[in-house]
C-alpha cells in the first residue's frame, strides 16, 4: 500500500542525495558526501529576514549562556527541538527542558495503551482509563521523554516537570484565578501550587529568572493545538512581568501541528492520504519518514522563519544503525502505539496505529524551523525625549571638588528610560563619576557613539571608561582620555566586541570630569 507523496517539489539537492545513494561508497565518503550537501542546503536554501539584533540563531546559541526548552507535552520537545538541544549541549551549554504537562489527559492514546485497539473500532471490547492509569500513563509518558533526551546527551536531572492539566491550558489562560484538575485528579502541581494560570506564569519566572543570558524555545502561537497555543501566550505574559525587572531574553517559536488549514496527514511532507487498514500501519507511517528532506514551513504560514539546520548524525545513521534523531522518536512508543499496559500489545494487527500516519517520524528531516517571538512591549519611564529612535537623550553629569558629583538635565530625563527593542538605560553616580548602564545586547558587536558637550566654569580632564558586565563583574573594554585642558565638545566613538571573559551583555560608560568642570552627554546612539 502507498499513502505518501510529496507536497512540494524535490529540490535538486534531493536528486542529488538519490543519485549518491546508487552508488557504493565507504562510510567516512558517504559522510563527507552529505556533509557537502549540507553545506550546500545552508548556502542556498531560502532564510527569514535577519531578527532585529543582526544575528543568526545558531551565533546566538554561541553567545548564550543557558537552552530553555518549553514544551505542552511529552515528545514536543524532541520534534521540534532536538537539534537545538544537540547543539547546545555540545557547545557547552546549560540546556533545561521544561514539560508543562505529562499528557495524562490523551485519552484516546491511553485506551489504546490500555487496551490494545483502538476505541473507534466496534470488535474491540475494552474500557477508558480510569484516574490513577491516567496518571500511570502521563509518568509513563515523561519517562519516555527522558530515554529520548539521554539518545540527544541530556541527562534526566536536567527535566523540569510542572505537572499542569493536559488539555486545558488555554481555559487556564482564560480563567488565570480558577484552580484546575488534571486528569488523574490531582489540583496541584508537581511543586505543590495551586494549579491556576497565575501560579503556572510565577512558575515560568522563577525558570527563566534562575537561568541568566538564556533563550527559550517553545511552541508557535498560532498552532492548531490549544494547549501549545497557550503556553505561547502563557511566556509571553511571564515575559511583560520580568522585563519590569530588565530580565529580557529572546524567545523562538516552532509549529507542531500546522495552523490554518490540514491536519497532521498533511504537514510535515510528505502528505499522507489518510486511508489505513489494519495491519498495514507500520509500513504505511514508515512511508512517511523521510530524514533526507527539507522541512518546509505549512503553506498557512505566511512569516518567513528561520532554517535552523541539524548536524548529520541527527537524520543520518551509520554502518545501518538508525540516526539520533529517530531513536529519540521511537522511545515514545505509547504515542505510535508500539507498547500496551501489559508490555505485549494483544492485537499485533494495530501494532503502530496510533501514529499510523507517521506524524511522529515525518519530523526528522534535515533542519528546524523556528519564529523569532516579538519582545514585550516596553513603556518608557518618562514622556521625555529619553525614547529615540536611534540616539538617547541623557542627563550631564558635573564634578565641583572633594569627589561631589551630579547631574543636570539636557532633556529633562529621568534616571531610567527605555529604547527600541527592550534596550534600557539607566543613569547614576558613583565614587564622583556618572555612569550609564546601556542593555542587555544581543549582537555580536555594538557601536556606540557618545556626545560630550563641555559646559566648564575652568577647562579640565575629562576621561571615560567602558565595561561589559559577563559573569557578575564589570570587564573593562574601553577607556579614552583627553588632557588637552581645552574647552571643547567631542565625539568619542566606541567599536565594541566581546572579550575572552564572555559576550556583550550590559555596556557601563564611566564619565568623569575634574574639578570644576560640567560634563554633558548630551546623546549617545548605539548601533
Amino acid at each position: 500500500m502507498t499513502c505518501c507523496s510529496f507536497n512540494h517539489p524535490v529540490s535538486p539537492h534531493q536528486e542529488i542525495i538519490h543519485k549518491i545513494q546508487l552508488f557504493r561508497v565507504s562510510p567516512d565518503h558517504y559522510l563527507l558526501l552529505l556533509s557537502i550537501i549540507l553545506l550546500l542546503f545552508q548556502c542556498t536554501q531560502l532564510r527569514s529576514q535577519p531578527s532585529a539584533y543582526g544575528s543568526d540563531l545558531k551565533s546566538r546559541i554561541q553567545r548564550s549562556s543557558s537552552i530553555i526548552i518549553v514544551a505542552p507535552h511529552p515528545d514536543d520537545e524532541i520534534l521540534g527541538f532536538a537539534g537545538i538541544i544537540y547543539d547546545a549541549i555540545r557547545m557547552g551549554k546549560t540546556v533545561k527542558v521544561v514539560l508543562l504537562t505529562s499528557g495524562e489527559g490523551y485519552g484516546s492514546s491511553c485506551y489504546f495503551w490500555k487496551n490494545g485497539c483502538p476505541k473507534e473500532d466496534s470488535n474491540c471490547s475494552g474500557s477508558v482509563c480510569n484516574s490513577s492509569e491516567l496518571e500511570r500513563f502521563g509518568k509513563l509518558r515523561i519517562e519516555e521523554s527522558k530515554k529520548a533526551l539521554a539518545h540527544l546527551g541530556l541527562s534526566s536531572e536536567h527535566l523540569i516537570t510542572l505537572g499542569y492539566p493536559d488539555d486545558f491550558l488555554e481555559d487556564m489562560l482564560k480563567n488565570p484565578d480558577s484552580i484546575f484538575q488534571c486528569a488523574s485528579g490531582k489540583t496541584v502541581s508537581a511543586s505543590g501550587k495551586p494549579l491556576t494560570g497565575k501560579h503556572l506564569v510565577r512558575e515560568l519566572q522563577t525558570i527563566f529568572k534562575t537561568y541568566s543570558n538564556a533563550i527559550v524555545f517553545t511552541t508557535h502561537v498560532r498552532d492548531s493545538h490549544e494547549d501549545h497555543t497557550a503556553l505561547a501566550t502563557f511566556i509571553q505574559l511571564a515575559r511583560n512581568e520580568l522585563v519590569k525587572e530588565n530580565i529580557i531574553f529572546p524567545v523562538y517559536w516552532c509549529i507542531i501541528h500546522q495552523p490554518g488549514w490540514g491536519d497532521n496527514n498533511s504537514w510535515p511532507p510528505p502528505a499522507c492520504a489518510g486511508e489505513f487498514k489494519k495491519d498495514e500501519a507500520l509500513l504505511s507511517r514508515e512511508e512517511r519518514y523521510s530524514p533526507m528532506q527539507v522541512l518546509y514551513p505549512p503553506a498557512s504560514m505566511k512569516e518567513n522563519p528561520e532554517s535552523y539546520f541539524l548536524v548529520p548524525q541527527l537524520w543520518i545513521g551509520d554502518d545501518g544503525e538508525k540516526c539520533i534523531m529517530r531513536k529519540s522518536v521511537d522511545e515514545f512508543r505509547t504515542q505510535a502505539g508500539l507498547a500496551g499496559m501489559r508490555d505485549s500489545l494483544p492485537h499485533k494487527e494495530y501494532e503502530g496505529w496510533m501514529d499510523r500516519n507517521g506524524f511522529l517520524l515525518s519530523f526528522v528531516k534535515m533542519n528546524h524551523l523556528f519564529w523569532e517571538a516579538p519582545y514585550p512591549e516596553i513603556k518608557p519611564a518618562t514622556s521625555s525625549p529619553c525614547r529615540q529612535l536611534s540616539t538617547i537623550c541623557l542627563p550631564g553629569a558635573w564634578q565641583d571638588g572633594n569627589e561631589a558629583a551630579g547631574f543636570e538635565g539636557s532633556c529633562s530625563c529621568q534616571s531610567e528610560a527605555y529604547h527600541g527593542n527592550g534596550l534600557r538605560v539607566a543613569s547614576g553616580l558613583e565614587s564622583g563619576k556618572a555612569w550609564y548602564d546601556i542593555g542587555p545586547f544581543f549582537q555580536d558587536s555594538i557601536s556606540i557613539t557618545i556626545r560630550l558637550k563641555d559646559n566648564s566654569w575652568s577647562p579640565g580632564r575629562k576621561s571615560m571608561e567602558i565595561y561589559n558586565w559577563v559573569n557578575s563583574s564589570w570587564d573593562l573594554l574601553s577607556e579614552w582620555d583627553d588632557n588637552s585642558g581645552l574647552e571643547h565638545d567631542l565625539n568619542v566613538s566606541a567599536a565594541l566586541k566581546p572579550s575572552e571573559l564572555g559576550p556583550l551583555q550590559q555596556v557601563r560608560l564611566l564619565v568623569n570630569c575634574s574639578k570644576n568642570a560640567r560634563l554633558h552627554v548630551s546623546a549617545l546612539r548605539v548601533n
